[in-house]
């Protein structure tokens, strides 16, 4: 486990070296979404996806890396259904990362989605500039086969520690609950984690107990650049390494990747893939 003081030092370390908003079916496109916020896919019962964390674009520096990580996603077979970019993908908010980001991105032959991390907007908490290259939808829910995915804002705004999730976001986790079916597999994508970690936001528990008595399945999200495994519940809680060639990891691990989701015979399974 990485202390706090040792968080801040490997982040300072890390300074020196180094979501694309919800997509319509048919990819990135203008990065616009419908107005409900809501994306359906085609697909069969068993599929992949991937789920890639903490990119902190930086500058023109990152664009090599980013361009392996695409082609990385692009070999993979069989195709993933959807791309999930789960925050944090610039450093800093600027209209220069992001727009990068979404240009190198939706290049990829399938749906890219995203959702935002605290790392995408200023100082100050000005999201501006995510929202007009992603649009303004911050949570919304989509659909691969049988399964019923969240992409769920958990932020506030550039902080890191000892967070709240915003009064905004579980207002909307309890208008769309009647829409969800309490049979079906459900899967929440987010930037924080909503497992044990002291990264974790001090209201996340309002989130699973919101969601009790659904078919979660799993949470998969980052910020804590390290991969953690718990259960609660029979949920998995799960959390990343970073897709930053410039960041640290704070697992102590020096590689970086994405996660490669399998979902086979009802059940959802991941693992960290690494990029060279």
């Amino acid at each position: 486990m990485v202390t706090r003081r040792e968080f801040l030092r490997l982040g300072a370390a890390a300074s020196g070296a180094l979501a694309l908003e919800p997509c319509a079916a048919a990819g990135l496109g203008d990065g616009k979404n419908g107005r409900d916020g809501s994306a359906l896919l085609k697909g069969e019962d068993d599929f992949h996806f991937v789920v890639v964390n903490d990119l902190h674009y930086r500058d023109a520096q990152c664009a090599p890396w980013f361009e392996r990580v695409t082609a990385s996603i692009r070999n993979l077979r069989p195709r993933p259904a959807f791309v999930m970019l789960a925050g944090d993908l610039s450093e800093s908010g600027l209209s220069e990362q992001l727009g990068a980001v979404h240009e190198i991105f939706r290049v990829l032959p399938m749906p890219v989605h995203s959702v935002v991390g605290n790392h995408d907007c200023t100082e100050q908490g000005d999201f501006s500039v995510y929202r007009s290259i992603y649009g303004p939808v911050f949570n919304y829910q989509f659909h691969c086969g049988d399964w019923q995915f969240l992409a769920f804002d958990s932020t506030q705004g550039p902080e890191v520690f000892w967070t709240k999730i915003s009064n905004d976001s579980l207002a909307w986790l309890d208008q769309v609950k009647p829409s969800l079916s309490r049979e079906r597999p459900l899967v929440l994508l987010t930037h924080f984690p909503l497992g044990r970690n002291w990264l974790r936001p001090r209201n996340a528990r309002l989130v699973m107990e919101r969601l009790r008595g659904y078919n979660v399945q799993a949470t998969l999200g980052g910020h804590w650049h390290g991969i953690t495994e718990f259960a609660e519940r029979g949920i998995h809680l799960s959390t990343n390494r970073c897709c930053s060639w410039w960041r640290t990891n704070h697992d102590g691990s020096p590689l970086k990747g994405y996660a490669l989701c399998r979902v086979r015979g009802g059940k959802l399974t991941h693992e960290f893939q690494a990029v060279v």
